[in-house]
């Protein structure tokens, strides 16, 4: 983006604030299923829609996985927290104020390590436990060009009370760029440690930013919040590119308005992801707007005093970090680090590489290279894949079924083309719920390889004697080493294609080898 030259006078300073749907069975404060797909309005209970009399009754699972990511994050837990009622009003709020905890948080003073090597971080002011809003969409009369006419808004109440955390940043990212590393790194943490499932695309995931500036060179450090200019919020993105796109929006934007000789105006701001602008939404509201109440139907929550909440065992029970399984898998497994990555991305797939590996190999590490190589491919490439098609619907896929795949074509019975079928067919009759073996899907396709050196000199006889090639061969007799070796490429082409890709490559091409000399003999 194009930036006049009195821009490189300032610096911008950016803090996030991210939302992030907490990934449990049921809502925060109500027994309603949570998730994010069913029709509307289904996912309801009296309390999820402020029916009078209806009364919250704290999910302890949703404390738990706070805790979790607390620890995740660094973060020092409050023993005692509270909840506070936000009011505003919108029609996606039924009750007109939102539960949260923003003066007694369950925890806070963290740190997010970011950037290559973590040689950066964002400290967290706090981590809060929150109820969502409902879903409101607006029906466009395509007829009229006044959005008011004719129009409709629909309210879908099944993410009311939703269990959120929102994680508070500092003010101390000082580019767009890092603004979208810091997110990226929280986004697949929050996922390896089964906190959030990270899908910006499904609203589990949202950023709100708070963008300012200040005077300064590339060396200038941030300085006091009370000599920062005017701080604008910038909410409800969701991707890591909107993200970076409004910091760079923003930042050049209040730099111009700042030279033209103008007041940036404290305000909130949507982001057009279509423009690449940021639009003014309202004056920006001071907390006193939102007169927080503490909550007279919750009582305070203090951890080391509620029941069936073991603190220490969920401590002690955290997960590996990110980079602490993308170090593991490299020491243990030998991986580069873009297959640790790939792996480290979703949990449930990391486990069932390391269960297969260790299901199809004989020892213990270092496992045995060609089975890791394997496992990597089928995995990474295949089930991967075939996941995507289904718009990354869970496979059923295990590590035994993975296990035997990888174990036949270690042995060379079947080549990895006949390894790739083999799990496109008991991918696909998994999703269906058939209990699939695969010794039994090989024996159905008749996938093995021909090994057996008679039957690979009878079939290269075949095809090298064919009356069609006895110009190809006569040239092969007579030709030099070059031209010997290009026809010795073309009649293996031709004699695997004639096995229907089953015969075993290295021992084919000893056999068409053979053959061929035995022509010569004759000739």
């Amino acid at each position: 983006m194009r930036r006049t030259l009195a821009a490189f006078k300032f610096k911008p300073v950016i803090g996030l604030e991210v939302h992030a749907q907490l990934s449990t069975a049921h809502k925060l404060f109500s027994p309603s299923p949570h998730r994010a797909s069913a029709p509307e309005n289904t996912l309801l209970s009296p309390y999820d829609t402020s029916i009078p009399g209806s009364l919250p009754i704290l999910n302890l699972e949703c404390v738990e996985k706070a805790v979790v990511a607390a620890s995740a994050l660094n973060c020092v837990l409050n023993d005692e927290s509270r909840f506070e009622r936000k009011h505003y009003f919108y029609p996606d709020l039924p009750s007109g104020y939102q539960v949260t905890q923003n003066r007694w948080p369950i925890a806070g003073r963290g740190a997010l390590p970011f950037g290559n090597n973590n040689n950066k971080s964002s400290e967290i002011n706090r981590i809060q436990l929150e109820t969502d809003t409902g879903k409101s969409t607006t029906q466009i009369n395509d007829e009229s060009d006044d959005i008011q006419v004719g129009s409709a808004v629909n309210i879908d109440y099944n993410r009311a009370g939703a269990p959120l955390i929102e994680i508070v940043f500092e003010p101390d990212i000082e580019s767009p760029e890092d603004a979208g590393e810091a997110v990226s790194t929280l986004q697949r943490l929050l996922k390896h440690i089964d906190v959030c499932d990270g899908k910006f695309e499904l609203g589990s995931l949202r950023c709100d930013l708070n963008v300012s500036i200040f005077e300064g060179d590339d060396d200038s450090p941030i300085p006091p919040l009370n000599e920062l200019g005017i701080r604008v919020e910038v909410k409800n993105l969701n991707s890591i590119r909107a993200i970076v796109a409004a910091a760079k929006f923003e930042f050049d934007r209040q730099v111009k308005v700042v030279e033209s000789g103008g007041v940036v105006s404290q305000e909130t701001r949507t982001f057009d992801k279509k423009k690449l602008v940021s639009i003014p939404m309202r004056k920006k509201e001071t907390s006193t707007d939102y007169r927080f109440l503490i909550d007279p139907d919750i009582p305070p929550l203090v951890l080391s005093q509620t029941k069936d909440l073991d603190v220490e065992a969920l401590l002690a029970g955290v997960p590996e970090l990110p980079e602490q399984a993308k170090q593991r898998l490299a020491d243990e497994y030998g991986l580069k680090p873009s297959i640790c990555e790939i792996l480290i991305s979703d949990q449930i797939e990391m486990r069932l590489f390391e269960d297969t590996v260790k299901a199809a190999s004989s020892s213990t590490p270092p496992y045995p290279k060609h089975v890791v190589e394997f496992t990597t491919k089928l995995l990474c490439n295949d089930i991967f894949a075939l996941k995507n098609e289904k718009a990354g619907e869970p496979h059923k896929i295990n590590s035994r079924q993975l296990a035997d795949t990888v174990i036949t074509l270690a042995a060379g019975d079947i080549n990895m083309k006949m390894a790739k079928d083999i799990i496109k067919i008991v991918f696909d009759r998994c999703q269906q719920g058939e209990d699939t073996d695969v010794k039994r899907v090989i024996e159905e396709k008749g996938f093995k390889i021909m090994k057996n050196s008679d039957e690979l000199q009878e079939l290269c006889q075949s095809v090298v004697t064919d009356g069609a090639f006895e110009s190809d061969l006569q040239v092969w007799i007579d030709g030099d080493k070059k031209l010997r070796k290009k026809l010795e490429k073309f009649f293996f082409g031709k004699v695997m294609a004639k096995s229907r890709g089953l015969a075993d490559a290295g021992r084919l091409r000893e056999a068409v080898l053979v053959v061929l000399g035995q022509q010569r003999a004759k000739k």
